[in-house]
């Protein structure tokens, strides 16, 4: 006896995404339930989605996604993704460029695309950036870019900040993927800002948060690093300071985060050969200098090469990373436990980023 819909769609919202990955392909009706727009936002907002580590090396030609979530321990924790957008590329040229609700942007081979890595659904982009079509392109270069998500218009954006080789000019790229349209603008407001004075993790890379697209930046106006967010609803720039006193000329890495529902920096020192401490900063109320409250101090001592950096959070604690010698460390605050295990990929050249697991397409 077929079930009603309407039982269907609330058993399948009570699905993991790999579950309804599968399912997908049981029946016409099931794929047509599963791929409906307002069932991948229901399911990607009725519960925290599942964070997820992706390490991209091109040298090997693998996509390496490690689930978090799970026991280091077990073996299914880590797969290797077939990319369907790559079937074309057997040699690739990858660049991460943006994360936001389970979508990655990729530039690949100097074209742009939106891919999802729990699905495989991925979207090629049909035009390259406006500045780059016209005379004064080759004075321009890529400083800084991100993806975020209007929910206001539903429209997943691109952010692509170029600025001018030989003066302070900047010209603003922002795509719209729903309607597949680029803007070309320039902002004053950025004519003040360049890359950091410290040494940041994808400092290229913005993060998304609370509307707005994250870069660690150094103000000459105020002559110290602030973080510089765009607002995609408000479609409008804006300067946040970091924590008074945080000292960022003694850091070796700095990394900013999302560490459970707080935008965080995670910063290293080195103390000597094999010592170190991991500093986290929590912003506990949004855009508020005051609220930087410094939660967790840690000293570890490890004669490899690399730092552990806190990457994301569990249910269960904090994963850690070091992008130097592949171990991935989770600390489970209920057991009181540290899991470790490394991971060959990590070794060779590669670039690693943060994901949601979804349903979501565009």
């Amino acid at each position: 006896m077929d079930l009603p819909k309407e039982l269907l769609i609330e058993v399948f919202l009570r699905l993991s995404v790999k579950s309804l990955v599968h399912l997908k392909c049981v029946c016409k009706e099931w794929r047509t339930i599963i791929s409906d727009s307002q069932f991948t936002k229901t399911h990607y907002n009725r519960a925290p989605p599942r964070k997820k580590v992706l390490f991209i090396a091109p040298s090997v030609l693998q996509f390496l996604t490690v689930d978090v979530n799970t026991s280091l321990d077990s073996d299914s924790t880590s797969a290797v993704l077939q990319v369907d957008l790559l079937r074309f590329h057997p040699h690739f040229s990858i660049k991460i460029m943006g994360s936001c609700r389970g979508f990655l942007l990729l530039e690949i081979y100097g074209n742009l695309y939106v891919w999802n890595p729990s699905t495989n659904y991925s979207i090629k982009f049909d035009s390259s950036p406006p500045i780059l079509s016209t005379e004064v392109g080759h004075e321009f270069s890529l400083m800084f870019n991100g993806l975020g998500y209007d929910p206001c218009s539903n429209e997943f954006l691109v952010m692509l900040i170029f600025v001018n080789k030989f003066d302070s000019s900047n010209r603003v790229q922002i795509f719209s993927i729903t309607s597949n349209l680029w803007k070309d603008t320039k902002s004053t407001y950025l004519l003040s800002h360049t890359h950091c004075s410290i040494s940041v993790q994808n400092e290229s890379m913005g993060l998304f948060f609370k509307d707005a697209i994250h870069w660690v930046v150094f103000s000459y106006d105020m002559n110290c690093d602030v973080l510089l967010a765009y607002d995609v609803v408000a479609s409008t720039f804006l300067e946040i300071f970091l924590p008074v006193n945080m000292e960022f000329d003694r850091y070796e890495l700095c990394a900013l985060r999302t560490l459970g529902e707080s935008l965080s920096l995670c910063a290293v020192t080195q103390l000597n050969q094999i010592n170190y401490l991991i500093e986290i900063w929590e912003m506990k109320q949004y855009g508020v200098q005051s609220s930087w409250i410094n939660t967790i101090s840690v000293f570890v001592s490890d004669p490899c090469s690399g730092y552990l950096m806190p990457v994301c959070c569990t249910q269960t604690g904090l994963v850690l990373v070091n992008n130097v010698n592949g171990m991935i460390a989770k600390w489970n605050e209920f057991e009181q436990k540290l899991e470790r295990r490394s991971y060959p990929i990590v070794q060779y050249e590669h670039q690693m980023v943060i994901y949601d697991e979804t349903v979501l397409s565009i």
